[in-house]
């Protein structure tokens, strides 16, 4: 990640998500439904993985079930790639526009999991 800072902590979330491509008028995007596995989370945005190639700056709408059933609909970015020995991609994006309080919610999520994490050691 070299010099660049995370502005939230990332907790881990394994959820299968679709992305729906979002065309603006320059760009009809023809990516729909595509599936994804989530790696981790923050309130910035969300880490999955996928064997489709997605470009860096393209956007996608999408829904995060979270863990305690509560659907996120939310717009990402897609802002970095990294390929794996397994031909899969890890991407990284950022959430576009998201409210404060889905921010809350990925928040309590992320503290009753840093919270249950401590209890474990």
């Amino acid at each position: 990640m070299g010099a660049e800072r995370r502005r939230a902590s990332r907790v881990p979330i394994n959820v299968t998500l679709s992305l729906n491509g979002i065309s603006d008028e320059n760009d009809a995007c023809e990516q729909k439904d595509i599936s994804v596995e989530t790696v981790d989370i923050s309130k910035g945005g969300i880490a999955f993985i996928t064997k489709k190639t997605l470009k860096k700056g393209t956007f996608y709408n999408t829904s995060i079930q979270m863990p305690n059933h509560e659907i996120l609909d939310v717009v990402i970015e897609i802002v970095r790639q990294q390929p794996d020995e397994n031909g899969e991609i890890m991407y990284g994006s950022r959430f576009v526009g998201i409210g404060p309080e889905d921010e809350f919610r990925i928040e309590v999520f992320r503290m009753v999991f840093e919270g249950t994490k401590n209890q474990n050691n």
